[in-house]
């Protein structure tokens, strides 16, 4: 083959020109006879170098313009593309598109110019036009990765000439035609550009977006091939992998999702476009932004294989499904949970269409798992915002969201046995003591400030069968609540301007998304430290400045993950040892968590919910509503103003009543399971109802 190589390359090259395929034909024929090689042969044949069909342009402007085919059985279809014959051929296999067409890149700009030659926008009208294609997508990059520098303009530049061309020019086109546009957001910086149709995808790779463009690699052009025996394409790739970027996306109301403060030109951007797209009212566009969490939560899940949240539910002897956990028979069956239990699931309808709105993907969702104790809240913002106490939110979506009216604020449990304490410090007078020995050095030293007399938070002194002495602390993070920087949803505070709200009949969910979502939780995941840090100082102090020789910390009211909120109820393992605390004056209970609980699976570990005391109740009251354009909290027939400072004030609201916590835990003992394996009796408490030694002690 190495005498006649040359020149028969020579006169296949001219056969190439001649567009003639018998005597194409001929000439391979010829070539591997002269190899001698029946296999060669064969493999010339199943190389499948002739179109499919005879209508098939692309190959045609291959062979004519002498551009390299690669083919074989062991490899997929790929052919070199100068970049001089890029451009024509971009609008060619435009133009062979059907059915569905996805474009994507940095910009889009000269593929979207009006005033280059090169654009595409006559093509994709002709597509629209002559019903060849139902479906459009076009992906590039979201401007707002360049917020970091207010002053980084030209890529938006860039990135606003293409979308505003797309809204003006080509959307009526869809809308006309009955075509949907898909456009996408991608906070990305090396988006190949590619055009893929259900037979090819032309591809130039960009490995990161700069001005100087030296990162742009070769023009390729691959195809969709159905043999699976084939070696794996580009082709196949780059199309799922688009897909998955698609798929998790999260959907942009024009009508809603515009932003109220714009402080970037980026954000000015987004106004612009989806105030333009909602003032032309066509149904057939629709808006996504990818965030990057979405696709690391794609990634991690493949890689950790995360339960879904329906899966996440693991049942027990006695809750054998998660529809026992809303049966009131399955809790205390009072009627304050008569109400609450189908309120709170229609919470739960509602924040799993917010999370649907912003996550699309199989393994979003929101769901809530009420605990022994649900009850009613003091708050009036929390209820009508759809959270009552005893409850625990989960919820796995791409973009991060918050729901506020949840009131999150770290609250915490703590029991400490104090060796050194001695009872004849206290004096006469327990509430001087802790004031001016206690509260004051706190204020003073450390800029603590305590919440003890707010709602049903204490500090107690107990003792248990034993004599020994022990400190009880129930509290929140109080400068974090009210304050401007905390996490209660109060006017005015850092993020109050970002409050979305979502409608659903006459109720309704208020969240934060994005930035102010991961500064939410963050600061909650600081507090849990902050509080510790506060209880065990208090616990040091009153020990005589000594550290107890055991102690337990736990939180009731938290986020444990950035997707979840537990509402007056511990989110514990099976085996951990929980307060349970029970009514003013009355004993402290610890209990372990037994291992044969109904569980939930939080990020790949098996949690149980244990309620931190018996709730609050209000027995009188048959059902709860809201009406929000009236701004009102309805319990049965008395109406609540729907404001932060707003307290359910019911005449017959109190805490639940049991002789015992093993009468508690014996009434709900299908719900948990565990035992009780310390009591604790009071002898000092400081509370807003209470305040010194208890009589009878």
């Amino acid at each position: 083959m190495d005498e006649y190589g040359p020149k028969y390359i020579e006169l296949l090259n001219a056969t190439l020109n001649q567009n003639n395929p018998a005597v194409f034909l001929m000439w391979l024929c010829f070539g591997a006879l002269i190899q001698t090689d029946i296999e060669k042969l064969t493999s010339l044949f199943d190389m499948q170098i002739f179109p499919d069909t005879d209508d098939d342009y692309i190959y045609e402007y291959l062979i004519q313009n002498r551009i390299t085919i690669y083919n074989s059985p062991k490899s997929s279809f790929v052919a070199d593309i100068p970049e001089k014959k890029f451009w024509n051929l971009r609008k060619l296999v435009i133009s062979e598109a059907r059915d569905e067409l996805i474009i994507s890149g940095q910009s889009l700009m000269d593929a979207f110019d009006n005033n280059n030659s090169i654009n595409i926008i006559s093509s994709l009208k002709e597509l629209i036009e002559n019903h060849h294609i139902n479906n459009l997508h076009i992906l590039t990059t979201d401007p707002t990765i360049f917020s970091i520098k207010p002053n980084c303009t030209s890529p938006l530049i860039d990135i606003d000439k293409a979308i505003t061309t797309i809204i003006d020019s080509l959307l009526p086109c869809c809308a006309k035609y009955d075509c949907h546009l898909d456009l996408y957001f991608i906070p990305l910086l090396e988006i190949d550009h590619a055009v893929i149709t259900n037979k090819y995808m032309l591809l130039r790779t960009t490995k990161l977006w700069t001005e100087d463009r030296k990162y742009k690699g070769a023009f390729g052009l691959y195809k969709n091939s159905s043999n699976s025996s084939e070696a794996p394409s580009e082709y196949a790739a780059q199309n799922a992998y688009i897909k998955v970027v698609m798929d998790n996306c999260t959907k942009i109301n024009p009508n809603s999702d515009t932003y109220t403060k714009v402080d970037t030109p980026a954000l000015e951007m987004h106004n612009k476009w989806r105030k333009r797209i909602a003032s032309m009212r066509y149904t057939c566009i629709t808006l996504h932004k990818l965030y990057n969490s979405q696709l690391v939560n794609y990634v991690v899940n493949g890689w950790t294989k995360e339960l879904t949240l329906n899966d996440s539910f693991a049942p027990s002897d006695t809750i054998t499904c998660y529809e026992d956990l809303f049966n009131p028979k399955n809790l205390l069956n009072d009627q304050t949970q008569k109400a609450l239990l189908p309120y709170i699931k229609e919470t739960q309808n509602l924040l799993n269409q917010v999370v649907k709105d912003y996550d699309s993907s199989e393994k979003s969702g929101a769901i809530i798992y009420p605990s022994l104790d649900l009850g009613y809240p003091n708050n009036v913002q929390r209820l009508a915002g759809g959270f009552a106490t005893g409850m625990f939110v989960h919820w796995e979506c791409g973009t991060d969201i918050i729901p506020v009216d949840a009131t999150v604020n770290v609250c915490s449990s703590s029991v400490f046995k104090i060796d050194h304490f001695n009872p004849n410090q206290l004096g006469n007078n327990f509430q001087k003591y802790l004031n001016d020995e206690i509260f004051i050095n706190a204020s003073n030293t450390k800029g603590y400030s305590f919440s003890f007399e707010s709602g049903n938070h204490f500090l107690m002194i107990a003792k248990d069968k034993n004599n020994d002495y022990y400190l009880v602390l129930h509290s929140s993070a109080n400068e974090f609540k009210n304050s401007y920087m905390g996490l209660y949803p109060i006017e005015n505070n850092w993020y109050s301007d970002k409050i979305k709200t979502f409608r659903y009949n006459n109720r309704y969910l208020r969240y934060i998304k994005d930035k102010e979502a991961r500064h939410f939780a963050t600061k909650a995941n600081h507090l849990l430290s902050y509080n510790e840090q506060i209880h065990s100082w208090l616990a040091n102090k009153i020990n005589n400045d000594s550290l107890p020789s055991e102690s337990i910390i736990k939180h009731h009211y938290y986020m444990p993950t950035h997707s979840s909120i537990a509402i007056g109820t511990f989110v514990e393992s099976p085996g951990a040892v929980v307060p349970m605390f029970s009514s003013v004056g009355k004993p402290v209970y610890l209990f372990r968590v037994g291992k044969d609980n109904w569980k939930i699976s939080l990020e790949g570990e098996d949690k149980c919910l244990i309620p931190h005391g018996w709730g609050q109740q209000i027995e009188t009251i048959k059902g709860v509503s809201v009406d929000k354009d009236r701004n009102m909290l309805f319990l049965d027939s008395k109406n609540i103003p729907i404001n932060p400072q707003e307290r359910i004030n019911h005449d017959d609201k109190h805490i639940r009543e049991f002789n015992s916590g093993e009468e508690f835990l014996k009434i709900g003992e299908r719900m948990i399971k565990g035992e009780i394996e310390k009591v604790l009796y009071p002898e000092y408490l400081f509370c807003n109802t209470v305040k010194g030694k208890l009589p009878n002690v």
